[in-house]
């Protein structure tokens, strides 16, 4: 439950936070997607055994699979934020 507190603070507050700032409505969306995102990519490297025990049993390689969507989690994040990928970045985050 804790965790998805988090989670929901992390991306709504920066969005609300940021509104005396004046900063653009999509840039606080995107602040707060790569805030999620960053958040969820190093739960898989500090708690990266109890992700592979949440895995069945028959999934081969369950713990470098765990660090390869920590990875690809932190780079879809980063995208967000690069004009070419962000909607590509968006797209692939929707179905990941």
């Amino acid at each position: 439950m804790r965790n998805i507190a988090i989670i929901l603070a992390l991306l709504l507050l920066p969005y609300w936070v940021l509104i005396p700032a004046q900063v653009a409505e999509p840039i606080r969306g995107r602040i707060g997607i790569l805030l999620v995102f960053a958040f969820t990519s190093i739960g898989h490297f500090i708690k990266t055994k109890a992700m592979s025990q949440m895995l069945p049993a028959w999934t081969p390689m369950r713990v470098p699979l765990i660090y390869f969507t920590g990875v690809f989690e932190l780079v879809a994040a980063i995208a967000i934020f690069i004009p070419p990928f962000s909607r590509p970045a968006g797209v692939v985050l929707v179905f990941f």
